[in-house]
């Protein structure tokens, strides 16, 4: 099923607070499925993975955990949540993930902010290095 692009400013939103962002975000493009009306649409948010030390109990120990969370702030909207969350709610698949240099040279290559999937995939013969997503997901990572 190919998925529409909705009308809104998610892909030049999402992209700069992946521009204006540390290190620790990506930039998300995928299909989200419309709650409204069960209509899927290309859609863009950020999600950002950070390292916190947790206490353990009862000792005087720390343990690390990762926390990944999704950021979006299309629409006007406000939304902070874990990705894991965040991608169920909105029923994400065919989600690609990038960094900042890659997002960026994307940006400048194909003169827009996405989507991105259709440029990529066509492109035999890639003249920027690195433009591939760093995740697309399983089929058997979406349910």
């Amino acid at each position: 099923m190919s998925a529409e692009v909705a009308d809104g400013d998610c892909f030049p939103v999402a992209f700069r607070l992946l521009r204006d962002g540390d290190e620790s975000m990506r930039l998300c493009h995928g299909t989200v499925v419309r709650s409204t009306d069960g209509r899927h649409h290309s859609h863009a948010w950020v999600e950002s993975t950070r390292t916190y030390d947790v206490p353990v109990l009862d000792t005087d120990q720390t343990m690390a955990v990762e926390l990944t969370t999704a950021i979006d702030k299309a629409n006007g909207h406000d939304i902070e949540m874990p990705a894991t969350v965040y991608r169920k709610i909105g029923g994400a698949y065919d989600v690609a993930e990038y960094r900042r240099t890659d997002a960026m040279r994307l940006a400048v290559q194909t003169g827009h902010f996405g989507p991105w999937h259709d440029d990529l995939d066509d492109d035999p013969a890639p003249t920027v290095p690195m433009r591939r997503p760093i995740t697309r997901y399983p089929e058997r990572w979406r349910s």
